[in-house]
């Protein structure tokens, strides 16, 4: 087995046998798992296009988002939807990005007001 499956299965056990006990990891770990998207989209360009809209609807929930607590998740969010624009091609896009541009701004604007 390879060290990286060994490390993908270590993870998903320790997620699995904790419980609630991870409820004060959630934050940390998804912000982690979007950075590693961000990576893994990075690192593979066009073998990511299998992925793309599947990811790009994953990240809409992360994108509506309004408390303060989770303005670093959108960051991220919104760096892996660049990233992903970058990799996929026009039509995949067409269709997605108005909403992710729909929303940076309002929670740009909201971030804004006193």
């Amino acid at each position: 087995m390879l060290s990286y499956e060994k490390s993908y299965y270590a993870l998903a056990s320790f997620c699995e046998n904790m419980g609630e006990e991870i409820i004060p990891f959630i934050d940390p770990l998804m912000g982690k798992l979007l950075v590693a998207l961000q990576n893994i989209a990075s690192a593979t360009h066009k073998a990511f296009l299998p992925y793309v809209e599947r990811v790009l609807e994953w990240m809409k929930n992360f994108m509506v988002l309004t408390n303060e607590k989770d303005m670093c998740s959108r960051a991220r969010t919104t760096e892996l939807v660049v990233i992903v624009a970058m990799i996929a091609e026009k039509d995949k896009m067409e269709s997605v990005l108005p909403f992710f541009i729909e929303v940076t701004i309002f929670v740009i604007t909201l971030s804004l007001s006193p």
